[in-house]
């Protein structure tokens, strides 16, 4: 066997081996491992984009460009680019595809049956953990500090949420259909105050510095108590 083969194929298994830990630590979506089927290409850009993902939070933005991207992903640059013409766009698919990872684990917590306060605190804690998680706290960092030089970033959020968005109305809208709720307000400053409440003060806190381990024992207990408060201000008049 040849040297160059012999560097390929290790060059391949560092690559399996680091798509598999970035599926493990929910950077991208898993898929199966392994020779992609004839035709299909999509591990190939799972591969770059989980590699680009561990890049841009360890390095940052600026610090990391394509050639590292493509060597550490085993993808020649004409690959890379025919999949991502910069790194802007690159950087963009990452965020997006960090984000609608983490929406999916928020649907999940969703579909759980129980009461409509099971469900919600359930979520809750879901996406404190999704908020808190050392990852996502990063790529947080690094999307304020280029949020300058990508005006396009907080749609690109918002879009990639809004499937999770979408899906807590039609929780709360089943509610009140069942008449678990009966409020007169409408479902949407609901669904904000819930999401201000279980994910926009904790990443504040840690985006600051504080200890996750204080901000998620003290939120836990909000989200309990902020759920009951929410829902007793709906509630049906017995």
């Amino acid at each position: 066997m040849g040297t160059r083969h012999r560097d390929r194929m290790d060059q391949n298994s560092a690559n399996l081996a680091y798509a598999e830990a970035a599926y493990d630590a929910g950077i991208i979506p898993r898929r199966r491992i392994g020779r992609p089927p004839r035709g299909g290409s999509q591990i190939v850009t799972d591969t770059i984009i989980a590699v680009a993902t561990r890049l841009f939070l360890t390095e940052g933005y600026a610090s990391t460009n394509m050639d590292a991207v493509a060597n550490r992903s085993g993808s020649s640059k004409r690959t890379l680019y025919a999949r991502f013409p910069s790194k802007a766009a690159l950087f963009e698919a990452v965020v997006r595809t960090f984000v609608k990872t983490k929406v999916r684990e928020v649907k999940i917590a969703l579909l759980m049956e129980g009461t409509l306060e099971e469900i919600l605190v359930a979520a809750g804690e879901r996406i404190l953990r999704s908020t808190l998680d050392p990852d996502g706290i990063a790529l947080h960092r690094v999307i304020i500090a280029e949020a300058p030089r990508f005006p396009d970033l907080a749609r690109i959020i918002e879009e990639s949420a809004q499937p999770a968005v979408d899906f807590m109305h039609e929780i709360f809208r089943g509610a009140k259909a069942r008449g678990e709720i009966a409020c007169t307000a409408e479902i949407d400053p609901l669904v904000r105050m819930f999401a201000s409440i279980v994910h926009c003060r904790p990443l504040q806190d840690a985006l600051l510095g504080a200890d996750p381990a204080v901000i998620a024992a003290q939120a836990e207990r909000d989200i309990r108590n902020a759920v009951k408060l929410l829902l007793d201000g709906c509630r049906p008049a017995r």
